[in-house]
Parts: C-alpha cells; sequence; structure tokens
C-alpha cells in the first residue's frame, strides 16, 4: 500500500507545485519506488503544462466524475515518472456535483495499491475536493517560505487541519527558499506549532535557466529523458519521509472493505459500532479523573464552560492521537463531539434534541432511547455508556433549575429552559432503572395552517373554531395521551383578540401566547422538606383576582377542574382547557370525577349542571394508529335532561379507507345539527354561513 504525500498551504507561490515534484522524483530515482505523481491543483499549474502533455481542456474526473477506479489508459509516464491529471481548468463545476468527494477518495486510493509512493500537488486548502482527499492522505506536507505571510498562513494552516481533526501526527512542514537567519527555525516551529520540519530547502539560483532553477534533475530542454543529479534538499526530505513510521490502517481498512463482499454489511457496522462506543467510554472515564469534572457544576459560567471544552477537547486529541491507530477525519471529529457532549453536556441526547424532526426522546434504560417522529415511536441507535452516566445527564438537565434526583426526591417533573417538557424516575421506583421522558419544545409553533396540511382539521372545522374563540366560548378539548391537546389549545389562543387580557396557568409552561396582553403563570413543586409547593389551583384562584378576561388551563387534572367552571360561570366567557378522555361523553364523567377532588360535598345534579352552564364546545382529538392527529368530533353542549347532560356532535371524522400501512382516509363531515351558538356569531359580527352545518 503507497504512502500517500499531500502537498499543500493557501499561500500561493510558496513552492508547493515544485516541492511535491522534486520529492516525487526524488523518491523515484534515489529510492527506486514505484511512485505516481498527481496533478490535483485546480486550475493546472502552468509549470506542469510546461513538463507535461496534459489537455487542460478536459480531465478525467471531467468525463466521469462518478467512475470509481483509474486505469492504466489514464496514467501517462514522462521522465520515468508517472502521472495523472486530475482536474482542469473547467473543473470546478465539479465542487457541486453529489458524490465527487468519494469518487475522488475512491479513485486516489485505488492507486495506492499499485505504487509506493503517491505525490498529490493539492493546491491551496481551498475547497471540498482538497479535504477529501486529505482524508487519506499517510502524510500532510505544509510548505511555506520565511516571509512574514508565508509564517501567518503557515500558522492558520496548521490550526485549520487541527481544527478539521486530523492527526497531528501525519503533518509535515517542509520550509521552501530557506536563508540563514531565516525566523523559520526548529526551535520555532517547536515553541510555535509543536510540529518537526522535516526539511529546509535552501534558496535556488535565480540566474539559472527558468526550468533548471524550479527543476534541477530535470534536463534543460524538456523533451530529453537523460537524467540528471538530483538537488539534496529534496533526497534528504524524502529520506527523512521514508524513515517515518506511519500507521496506514485507514487505507487497508478501505480496500479491506471494498474487497469484503462476503461479510455482512449489519454485522460489520455494529462491530465498529461497539469498537467507537469502548473507545469513547474509555476516553470519557480517563477525562473525568484527570479534570475532576465528576462533580463540577459549571451550568451557570460560560466562559468557564468553554475553557472546559477546549480542554476536553485536547485531552481526547491527545488520547487519539497517542493511543489509538484512528486516521478517519470524520470519524475522530465525531469522537471528540461525543465526548464533549458526554463529558460536559446532555451526552446521546444531544444530537435528538437538535433534530427537528424529533418531537419527544422517551429513555426506558441506559441502553434504550425510544423517539417519536411524525407520531410515530421508533428506537435509536444511540445509547448512554452505562446508567452512572445517565444519572449524570440527568442531573445536568434538573442542576440547573434547582432541582436533583435522588433516593429522598426519584421522582421530578420539570422544563429545560428551552421550554421542553421533562419527566424523571429513577429507582428503586423505577425497578429497571432511571426513565427520562422529554417532549420536546417547538421553537417554530405550529400554525393552523400546519395543522390543516397534517389533515388534522379542514378548511371549515377552522373557520367554526376561530368564530367560536371570537364569540367567547368557553372550550374543552379532550383527548389522550400525545394526542395533541396542549398544541391545539395553543394554536386556538391564537384567535383571541389582542385587546383581551388572558392568564395562562400550567403546571410547565408551553404555550406560546402570541398577544402581548398574556400573563403566565406556573405551578410549583414542593421542595426537598415538602414545603413551598403551588397547585394549579391555587393559580386558577389567584388568576380571578387578575381581572382577567380569559383564562387558559393548560390541563385540568385534579380539583381546579371546580375552579375552572367556576371561572367560565362568573364572566370569564371564552377560556379554555384540555382534559384527558377517550370521548366527549367520557370527557363529561371526567371533569365530574375531577370536581370531586376540590373536597366539596356537591351533589352529582349540582356538578352536571355547573358544567352544562359553563361548557360550550367539546373537541375530541385523537392520535391514530399511524400516527396521525386528527379531529374526531366537535361537539355542543345542549342542555340537561333530567340527570344527564345532552351533547350533540356538530361535525366528525369520517373514515372511508383504512391502508395496509394504517394510514387512514376520510373526511370531516358535518351532522345536519345547527348549534345554539350560531346566534352568538350573528351577535359577535362574525359571517359564518348556515350552510357549513347542512348534513353533508
Amino acid at each position: 500500500m503507497a504512502r500517500i504525500l499531500c502537498f499543500t498551504g493557501s499561500k500561493g507561490g510558496c513552492g508547493k507545485t515544485v516541492c511535491a515534484l522534486n520529492s516525487a522524483f526524488a523518491l523515484s530515482y534515489e529510492l527506486s519506488a514505484r511512485v505516481l505523481f498527481v496533478d490535483a491543483n485546480s486550475p493546472v499549474s502552468n509549470h506542469l503544462t510546461e513538463l507535461f502533455p496534459y489537455d487542460v481542456d478536459a480531465s478525467y474526473l471531467d468525463t466521469d466524475p462518478k467512475k470509481d477506479t483509474l486505469n492504466t489508459d489514464q496514467v501517462a509516464s514522462l521522465h520515468g515518472l508517472d502521472y495523472i491529471q486530475l482536474f482542469s481548468s473547467g473543473a470546478m463545476k465539479l465542487e457541486k456535483e453529489e458524490g465527487t468527494q468519494v469518487s475522488i477518495n475512491t479513485k486516489v486510493l485505488s492507486l495506492a495499491i499499485n505504487y509506493d509512493y503517491v505525490v498529490i500537488d493539492l493546491g491551496a486548502l481551498s475547497a471540498q475536493r482538497q479535504l477529501a482527499i486529505l482524508d487519506f492522505a499517510t502524510d500532510i506536507v505544509l510548505v511555506t517560505r520565511s516571509d512574514p505571510i508565508s509564517i501567518h498562513r503557515l500558522k492558520s494552516d496548521y490550526e485549520l487541519l487541527k481544527s478539521l481533526r486530523y492527526p497531528t501526527s501525519s503533518i509535515r512542514v517542509l520550509v521552501n527558499d530557506w536563508f540563514d537567519g531565516s525566523p523559520i527555525t526548529q526551535d520555532w516551529l517547536d515553541t510555535t506549532l509543536g510540529v518537526k520540519a522535516q526539511g529546509f530547502v535552501p534558496m535556488v539560483d535565480l540566474e539559472a535557466s527558468k526550468t533548471q532553477a524550479l527543476f534541477p534533475f530535470l534536463p534543460e530542454h524538456v523533451g530529453a529523458l537523460k537524467k540528471m543529479s538530483l538537488a539534496k534538499p529534496f533526497i534528504s526530505f524524502v529520506l527523512a519521509i521514508d524513515d517515518l513510521t506511519v500507521d496506514q490502517s485507514a487505507l487497508y481498512a478501505f480496500v479491506n472493505q471494498a474487497q469484503a463482499d462476503h461479510e455482512n454489511e449489519d454485522q460489520r457496522e455494529s462491530r465498529q459500532s461497539e469498537e467507537i462506543i469502548a473507545l469513547e467510554r474509555l476516553i470519557q472515564s480517563e477525562i473525568l479523573e484527570s479534570l475532576e469534572l465528576k462533580h463540577m457544576d459549571v451550568s451557570d459560567d460560560p466562559e468557564k464552560l468553554r475553557e472546559l471544552e477546549v480542554s476536553v477537547e485536547r485531552h481526547a486529541v491527545n488520547i487519539l492521537d497517542q493511543r489509538t491507530k484512528i486516521r478517519d477525519r470524520q470519524l475522530r471529529q465525531t469522537i471528540i463531539k461525543d465526548t464533549i457532549n458526554n463529558v460536559l453536556y446532555l451526552g446521546p441526547l444531544m444530537n435528538l434534541l437538535a433534530d427537528e424532526s424529533v418531537s419527544e426522546i422517551m429513555v426506558n434504560h441506559w441502553q434504550m432511547i425510544f423517539v417519536e417522529r411524525r407520531g410515530k415511536l421508533s428506537l435509536s441507535p444511540l445509547s448512554f455508556f452505562s446508567e452512572g452516566h445517565l444519572r449524570r445527564i440527568i442531573s445536568r438537565i434538573v442542576s440547573p433549575i434547582g432541582r436533583r434526583v435522588d433516593v429522598s426526591s426519584p421522582m421530578v417533573d420539570a422544563r429545560l429552559i428551552d421550554g421542553s417538557r421533562v419527566n424523571v424516575i429513577i429507582p428503586p421506583l423505577a425497578t429497571k432503572g432511571s426513565v427520562l421522558t422529554i417532549r420536546k419544545f417547538d421553537k417554530e409553533g405550529l400554525g393552523i395552517d400546519d395543522l390543516v396540511g397534517f389533515g388534522t382539521l379542514n378548511h371549515q372545522l377552522v373557520r367554526f373554531l376561530e368564530a367560536c374563540v371570537k364569540s367567547r366560548m368557553n372550550i374543552i378539548i379532550s383527548g389522550g395521551t400525545g394526542s395533541g391537546k396542549t398544541t391545539m389549545l395553543n394554536i386556538l389562543s391564537a384567535f383571541i383578540p389582542e385587546n383581551e387580557r388572558v392568564i395562562t396557568v400550567e403546571d410547565s409552561a408551553e404555550l406560546q401566547l402570541r398577544q402581548d396582553h398574556v400573563i403566565t403563570l406556573e405551578a410549583r413543586p414542593p421542595n426537598i422538606e415538602g414545603e413551598g409547593e403551588v397547585t394549579i389551583r391555587d393559580l386558577v384562584k389567584n388568576a380571578l383576582r387578575m381581572r382577567p378576561d380569559r383564562i387558559v388551563v393548560g390541563e385540568c387534572r385534579a380539583g381546579e377542574a371546580l375552579d375552572m367552571l367556576q371561572a367560565m360561570n362568573t364572566g370569564h366567557d371564552g377560556s379554555m382547557t384540555t382534559i384527558h378522555a377517550n370521548s366527549s361523553k367520557e370527557m363529561l364523567s371526567r371533569i365530574e370525577t375531577l370536581v370531586m377532588y376540590a373536597g366539596t360535598e356537591l351533589p352529582s345534579v349540582a356538578i352536571k349542571q355547573q358544567i352544562c352552564g359553563a361548557v360550550n364546545i367539546i373537541i375530541q382529538i385523537s392520535r391514530l394508529k399511524s400516527g396521525a392527529r386528527k379531529i374526531m368530533q366537535v361537539s355542543e353542549v345542549k342542555g340537561m335532561d333530567g340527570d344527564e347532560i345532552l351533547v350533540e356532535d356538530i361535525f366528525r371524522f369520517k373514515t372511508l379507507r383504512v391502508e395496509e400501512s394504517g394510514e387512514i382516509s376520510g373526511d370531516f363531515v358535518s351532522t345536519g345539527y345547527l348549534p345554539k351558538c350560531y346566534e352568538r356569531f350573528g351577535e359577535s359580527g362574525l359571517d359564518v354561513p348556515q350552510e357549513m352545518f347542512w348534513a353533508s
């Protein structure tokens, strides 16, 4: 397998092409090595067009950018050196072509099998294709000169390569046009970059002919094939390179992977994943011990946190360089990022929290993380390292909000800084290990048009519900867990006029009302001593003293249902809340039960009369097996018939077809019932056509 030497540097005019070609010839003549010179500079260097008969109008990649291998037809030979041109002056269009990077990597590596050395004139670090080739370089040669600009660019290039996670052990420095008194010395390189120069090339005799000055070993006339003696600095350079031991496992792994068609891909990925997890666990353990981070809380100190990030990154890079053979830049980047997340932040949860398609995260066990996307649950490939790792992450979640989880307080219901809702329960209450549930906060917030697009409701229902809110109907949204009750409540709240004072009451503040005149109240659990609790019911009672036009309660779960009904009955029309129930009729029984939690000795009939006088509209929403959320019924409370509350459906969802995938096709239909609230629409100046309620 060939050593792959990439000559690069962002400063133009440093002699990258000259040094690359001299080194290629030196390797070929002095070491009798099989050498391929690759021109990956674009556009093609003027120096090379004088030496090699390039067709500058086309290159192999121009004509077939996605073919995996180069064959001998594309490789030419001149002056005893094989060469290939990857790019032409017209190849810039390949920058944005899908698959080009993979294609370039594959082409270069396919050549590595047939040579001892592949020397690549890479040019400046200015394009993705350069980085694509660098991914599999065994040696990255930074060419520089002694002038101040070149020195500045050298430092920038070195830091860039480090930030891109290339192994520092593979970075070489070649100082071109060096002179006595140059500011670049080995001591300077050791102190400034911590890197050893592999060669110092003295300034050439500028009086010599152009070709002779650039390539002293070549004949004065390009066409001749007479061999001439090589410049000693390049001989020294290639001998120094040859003496260095370089791990080529990345190259072998690439070739072996291509040849191992018989091995099951899933098994191979699983084995690699287990090895990486073990490595990440080792790195994290060593860093936690060395930096003493186990009991350190730096969440409220951004500067210190950033310093720790740098320190953790440095430790991780050192371990990767000294203890492993990993050269793959992207894999190194992933390992370092995961290490920082695990040591300082929320570990595997970071990727899931950043994934906008994930709406809920459910950790059933440290090795089992489920996620919800578009209403469907799936098992994530991510996991924690151990139960202890999961518990550390849980502590990082709850500590900034003044909470803690331990044996004395094994359950926590809290909210992240971004608004996401968190529930934690740990052993001994959770018998199989700590359980963590995060319902993500939607930063953008859904609108009514989004729900129409999802098929949750149609434009006819939108028009009706908007009229209900604006005409101050009291509305209860009913549904099961995860059916979208809070989302629907939030969206309907957007129809409340700007000039009304709205007070929201929630366990964890999730509603995102965009009106200016909104007061948000949030309940507070008791502290460790069992003191300081403020319940939803306390807040609803207090809200009544704050002169609200409407009260919006995130969810009624207990005795606050009675206070909510009283508010709806005493001049706070247009209030809204949600309740867990599977149908409109079940919701009425449920709210009756919740009122009893208030501890009053009201008879059942009196409670039903309270409900009948307070509630106008019931919206029943469900999550179907396919994951879709749909409004199944919109009903009106008509009145009492003896001891029973009369409810009449206005609209309902009618199922037409169920696909094999579980998808349900159907439509929202009118039942033909003209609701009593229709009169209120006219009194409020709302134009709602009566035809809307005709039976479909």
